[in-house]
């Protein structure tokens, strides 16, 4: 839209009254994007980005408005997971990575440092933090640290399908495809290649699993199970039986 964080921040009102009106606890999944700023290049880079693109703007915007209702008394829960992956994948069918690795359409993938956390491990620890009354505290979550080259490598062994070979850098691909996004939306056309996906990968990096994420029991779970998982679901879907996923913690 073209006021993307004016209606963000209705939506999240609208959210946060309806809460407060039902008496109900929220969780509240939020971004990596949110946490604390990197220094030097990495810094100016980031700064850059959220200059280029409203993603950042309305993620903290977001956070900051579930953080102030927590703090005036609403029983808010907010996680910040890094890069989630793991079956039930929602997304449209030309933006999930590992389908489209499965499918042969990916030519390319861009190399960065990337964490990685499975889905399942993600809703685990948010309904621990909501269990355990974290409300108003912003909980990173984190998985495993790899290079995005060897995650896909990994997926596509896994499948059996061969993997793309040219890798460059992440941050060499921003620009083209930011120029990209801006020509075509130009024309009322839709980038294939969105310019957000190479700009959310130039800010992820490697990270630990910190001491709130272990107080909530929620430490994640082997990254090959997560990936047998997830080709195995994506196996399903092309094949049109994807399966409802499992209570959590006896939530449905």
């Amino acid at each position: 839209g073209r006021r993307p964080l004016a209606l963000a921040e209705e939506r999240t009102r609208l959210l946060l009254e309806a809460v407060a009106e039902s008496g109900a606890r929220l969780g509240f999944v939020s971004s990596f994007s949110t946490l604390g700023r990197r220094g030097g290049l990495a810094g100016l880079q980031g700064e850059l980005f959220r200059r280029l693109h409203p993603y950042f703007e309305v993620k903290r915007r977001m956070e900051e408005m579930v953080v102030t209702a927590a703090r005036g008394g609403l029983p808010a829960a907010i996680v910040n997971p890094t890069t989630c992956l793991g079956p039930w994948d929602g997304k449209p069918h030309g933006r999930s990575i590992v389908g489209q690795l499965l499918r042969g359409e990916v030519l390319a993938v861009a190399e960065h440092r990337i964490n990685v956390i499975d889905v399942r491990d993600v809703a685990a620890g948010l309904l621990a933090a909501v269990a355990a009354e974290r409300y108003a505290e912003p909980i990173p979550l984190a998985g495993h640290n790899l290079l995005v080259g060897e995650l896909v490598d990994w997926i596509c062994e896994l499948a059996g399908v061969p993997a793309p070979r040219w890798r460059p850098p992440a941050a060499t691909t921003v620009v083209p495809s930011y120029l990209a996004e801006g020509l075509l939306a130009l024309v009322g056309a839709r980038s294939p290649s969105p310019a957000l996906v190479p700009i959310l990968l130039c800010e992820q990096d490697w990270r630990p699993v910190g001491r709130a994420q272990r107080q909530l029991g929620a430490a994640p779970r082997s990254l090959s199970a997560t990936l047998l998982d997830t080709v195995e679901w994506h196996r399903r879907l092309e094949h049109g039986r994807p399966e409802r996923p499992p209570a959590v913690y006896g939530w449905s």
